[in-house]
């Protein structure tokens, strides 16, 4: 009961419409109280809420890319008050979207390496119940499945294998070693607020494994969330996923609660292949968290819970017959804990510090997989200027991992302290930024690690910047966690070495710049990049047929490439889209040989476009993804499998609709439905199974799996929302 009358709390509330002088609303325009961490974005109608701690005299600043900010002096009372507000256009205005994926709070604009920021709106768009449905709609990024039957999948950036993106919540590694498995699959978009995505090395600050980059999922906070939020999605298959989350503020402090969950059982194998095309699925997330202060609080704690069974196989598997009919069933049960703390003068220290628990109990065929995981991590930063153009960020580090299984090849527990030190220097001069880091990190075994970084960003307009990133990277490998092809199938497993920590070299070369078009300007991204390893660890799939050999490559492996992104918002219409191209080129050189690497795509395009009709309130949303030729395993006769894949197009519509829109001064309440098409042309590459007749025989194989396998499918759903 105390719960509900704090969900029904009436706090002092600013909330208005934001439109283009000619009446038009505009969505996605920042809306902050000065001198505050209180902010908040317009929806489609171009409405906003933000919520106070008090009643008093505020300053509200606006700002849109496209517009020329607004500033309005506004007394709130008690009862709140409503502030209508109309933008002119400029082009020269850039987004102010607050991030942290640099370890410090900063505009989009200012960060000195390129951010990328998915809001909430953006993430709406897709019809999918965990993150990774999103991410494969990203410029530069690849999710990439790993398994033809569990359907576990990691995230690529660059062409990079998964294991060398740093998946952070709230800015702390919380998706290592088993949860970089089926972890990704966890996280519903609901109580996530932003993804943040910073392509390139990012080592200094966020932990030596930040090869490619860092996914930054930022956790829905009270000030921000819907005090009720109700939503149900299902499709043709009947997966279905429903969400429920509720929040508030009162006296300072916030709370909010969420809970996640998806029902899959029907099988289905469209392919004729005997084995599953879809895993069935049942799992629960729980996330709450506890804050005191707003927007970017003063303290935080928050915990999430998951538990999970999944299945993919021949129909009618039981763990009791598990010796004659193939299947793989997992049992996943994690917990995690986050708590962050500012304190100090100015509060410039801050603490961080997480601990996340996992457990999997698994069967693959007739090989059981038991892991145990526990880690814990830990940063104390402090963040201030040291002059009128000079910044600092220094800190401590502190990681624990302890991890265990039944594998054969692993004769004890891995167990490991990791302690380290960083700092980075900004300096600004005159229209350049100049970025200096070092991390120096301290293994038992591999003694002490070094991971520079160093970044320049000119600004030579306000219509240009452009930004070099370059830094290192050293990684411990987690084979068995990392690479499921170790675990599934039957190839056995040859270690040729023992196997050597992989490091790297790398740099992002990125630039940005406006065209005018009046008020609908475009915006061009540019990425080039490139990675070299030494050391690195790759899956030979090809000398042994029958075999996985593992071993330290002794020549280079190089990826590089460019991305090239082009978005547009219009405002005499309500539409925008985006195009984003990847090319890439990923090799590996030993000696006299030059092969390519597996699964990297030769290219891959990205579109999205959003257009909402005002006489209506339909949102029409479309998004795709064409993905290019890439190398596959060869297999001995006659299992022959073509050794390069076809290039393939995937094709996504979504309409929403309002269906009830009710606001009054403290109470804002909407109803809407959706309809979406996945998959509208209903590609699927064949089976990915080799020898799917005799699964318990030596050339089964569940790797070969470089396009979609499931099909054309229809998705509705419902959301009940008060603000």
């Amino acid at each position: 009961m105390h719960i509900l009358l704090l969900l029904l709390q009436i706090v002092p509330i600013i909330s208005g419409r934001v439109t283009t002088t000619d009446g038009i609303p505009l969505e996605n325009v920042s809306v902050r109280i000065e001198g505050s961490s209180h902010g908040a974005a317009t929806d489609a109608e171009g409405e906003f809420r933000i919520r106070l701690a008090e009643p008093g005299h505020h300053i509200v600043v606006f700002s849109a890319i496209g517009f020329e900010p607004v500033r309005r002096e506004v007394e709130v009372g008690a009862a709140g008050r409503r502030l209508d507000v109309e933008l002119g256009s400029s082009v020269l205005q850039q987004e102010e979207i607050v991030v942290t994926g640099t370890m410090r709070e900063t505009y989009v604009s200012d960060a000195p390496a390129k951010v990328e920021v998915l809001p909430k709106a953006y993430l709406d768009r897709l019809s999918s119940s965990n993150i990774t449905g999103v991410l494969d709609y990203v410029s530069g990024i690849q999710v990439q499945n790993e398994c033809g039957i569990c359907y576990t999948n990691s995230i690529r950036i660059n062409g990079m294998d998964g294991p060398y993106t740093a998946v952070l919540i709230d800015g702390m590694p919380m998706m290592s070693a088993l949860a970089s498995v089926y972890g990704l699959n966890s996280i519903s978009p609901a109580f996530v607020r932003q993804v943040e995505v910073m392509r390139g090395p990012a080592s200094t600050l966020y932990g030596s494994e930040a090869l490619a980059g860092v996914v930054n999922i930022i956790t829905e906070r009270p000030d921000y969330a819907p005090k009720l939020f109700v939503g149900i999605q299902t499709d043709s298959y009947l997966e279905t996923s429903a969400d429920v989350a509720g929040s508030f503020t009162r006296d300072g402090f916030g709370g909010l609660f969420s809970a996640s969950g998806t029902w899959m059982q029907q099988f289905v194998d469209h392919n004729n292949d005997a084995f599953s095309d879809v895993p069935s699925i049942r799992n629960l997330s729980l996330f709450g968290a506890l804050q005191r202060g707003h927007g970017l609080p003063d303290s935080r704690l928050s915990a999430r819970f998951f538990t999970e069974d999944r299945f993919g196989g021949e129909r009618g598997w039981t763990r009791e017959n598990r010796f004659e009919v193939y299947g793989e069933y997992i049992v996943t049960n994690r917990f995690e804990l986050l708590g962050s703390h500012r304190f100090g003068s100015g509060k410039r220290f801050k603490l961080d510090a997480t601990y996340d628990f996992h457990d999997q109990d698994s069967y693959y065929g007739d090989a059981t997989f038991l892991a145990r995981q526990h880690s814990f991590a830990s940063n104390i930063t402090w963040a201030g200027p040291l002059s009128s153009s000079t910044d600092l960020l220094t800190g401590a580090s502190l990681r624990y991992f302890n991890y265990e299984d039944d594998t054969p090849v692993r004769s004890e527990v891995d167990n490991r302290v990791v302690p380290g030190v960083f700092a980075q220097v900004d300096q600004a001069v005159s229209t350049w930024q100049f970025v200096l880091g070092m991390r120096i990190d301290a293994h038992r075994h591999h003694g002490v690690i070094p991971s520079p970084r160093f970044n320049v960003r000119w600004k030579p307009s306000d219509l240009t910047t452009i930004r070099l990133n370059t830094g290192t990277g050293f990684r411990v490998v987690n084979l068995f966690t990392e690479d499921h092809a170790a675990i599934s199938g039957s190839r056995s497993i040859i270690l040729e070495d023992d196997l050597e920590p992989e490091r790297s070299w790398n740099a992002t070369i990125n630039l940005s710049h406006i065209i005018p078009f009046g008020t609908n300007p475009l915006v061009i991204d540019l990425d080039i990049f490139r990675t070299a390893f030494s050391n690195q660890i790759l899956p030979d799939y090809d000398t042994q047929p029958g075999a996985i050999l593992y071993r330290n490559l002794s020549g280079r492996a190089v990826t590089r490439g460019l991305t090239l992104n082009v978005s547009q918002s219009f405002t005499s219409i309500p539409f925008e889209y985006s195009i984003g191209m990847t090319l890439l080129d990923a090799v590996m050189l030993e000696q006299n040989s030059r092969d390519r690497i597996m699964y990297a795509p030769d290219y891959q395009i990205v579109a999205t476009a959003s257009y909402r009709d005002p006489a209506t309130a339909v949102t029409f949303d479309y998004t795709a993804r064409a993905t290019g030729p890439m190398r596959l395993p060869e297999y001995a006769p006659p299992y022959e499998r073509p050794t390069r894949s076809s290039a393939y197009a995937v094709h996504n519509l979504r309409l929403t609709r309002k269906l009830v829109h009710y606001e009054s001064q403290n109470a804002h309440r909407d109803i809407e439905a959706f309809i979406g098409m996945n998959n509208i042309l209903d590609y699927v590459q064949p089976s990915p199974l080799i020898d799917p007749a005799n699964p318990f025989g030596d050339n089964f194989d569940t790797n070969y799996v470089y396009g979609p396998l499931q099909g054309r499918r229809l998705v509705v759903g419902l959301r009940f929302i008060i603000e």
